[in-house]
């Protein structure tokens, strides 16, 4: 990869493979030492086995500050899920969004229509109803849809433009944990504005590679922060920092309307020993104490005029707590 494939910019290396490969190894070493059986392939899947899982350079946009993995591939149409660790991750998922209502609930009206792009195991869709909202999901996996499907909630498989929602359909669209492995983000971004209605809301949830940028050389604790988060070794396609985020926002009509730090929605263990849940809660309440947070949560309004090509600086919506 020669250029940003956003701003056509020059790239230059971030992190390397050997670097990465010890936080991959880091990684490891923490979840062993935290899982309570001998896990089976499908119960390592995000603790140790990730999509974008191998030590392929990070490198950083020099005009936009984009970070971008190497490896560009993905699969996760092909990517397996056990139902026995569905089933016992999900509830705390749902719990997880749940504590969302004081900063979410108010942003729309009873009955909204709102989609979900990522809805894996159903979680937000859940919630969302009993937000007395109206949710649909779009999910590529197969494991997933059908899991989410046996809880009855409406979900479509495939991508966004197969689905065929009718222009201005939904009131808000929610994508909490999938924007950052999206290998085309701008297209989706198009396909997600002519599903909005007019001055609807995106809520986008990302890794704050700004975060990984100035935490992942830190000690002991600083890596146990990482590591709750999935940040080491940063297993994702692309790194967005609240800014660059919100400049690519703008190239499709998007403007900012808040801003919050936030985390891991939860520690993927499928067993979760109370230590683990005593550690796990003492790193979060050290994480909500940063000015900068491990991951993004941030709320875009549909504009309807497009802004100039050379973009004006942005004003700042970053509000330092946690959600």
């Amino acid at each position: 990869m020669d250029v940003c494939p956003l701003c056509a910019g020059a790239l230059k290396l971030e992190v390397g493979v050997r670097d990465l490969a010890r936080e991959f190894a880091a990684q490891m070493r923490f979840v062993e030492a935290r899982i309570s059986s001998n896990p089976v392939r499908e119960e390592l899947k995000d603790l140790t086995d990730f999509m974008h899982g191998e030590p392929t350079p990070l490198l950083r946009c020099m005009k936009c500050g984009l970070v971008v993995r190497a490896d560009g591939s993905s699969a996760y149409e092909e990517d397996p899920n056990d139902l026995d660790v569905m089933t016992q991750i999900y509830p705390r998922y749902v719990e997880a969004f749940r504590k969302k209502e004081p900063a979410y609930r108010q942003l729309l009206r009873p009955h909204a229509e709102v989609l979900e792009l990522g809805s894996h195991l159903g979680g937000f869709l859940q919630t969302a109803e009993e937000w007395n909202w109206r949710p649909v999901g779009v999910d590529v996996g197969l494991d997933t849809t059908r899991f989410a499907r046996s809880h009855g909630l409406s979900v479509r498989r495939g991508q966004l433009r197969d689905a065929r929602f009718p222009a201005g359909k939904f009131e808000s669209v929610f994508v909490w944990n999938c924007f950052e492995q999206l290998s085309d983000p701008l297209e989706i971004l198009k396909d997600v504005r002519n599903v909005l209605r007019r001055h609807g809301l995106l809520v986008v949830r990302v890794p704050n590679v700004g975060f990984y940028r100035l935490v992942r050389c830190g000690g002991g604790l600083a890596r146990k922060v990482l590591a709750y988060n999935n940040l080491l070794g940063f297993p994702y396609l692309h790194g967005y920092t609240l800014e660059t985020l919100s400049r690519l926002m703008a190239r499709v009509g998007f403007e900012g309307v808040q801003a919050f730090n936030s985390e891991l929605i939860t520690t993927p263990f499928a067993d979760l020993p109370s230590r683990v849940a005593r550690e796990e809660a003492r790193i979060s309440r050290i994480a909500a104490e940063l000015s900068v947070g491990p991951w993004i949560e941030a709320v875009y309004r549909r504009v309807d005029i497009l802004p100039r090509l050379v973009l004006p600086p942005l004003s700042p919506m970053f509000l330092p707590r946690a959600v």
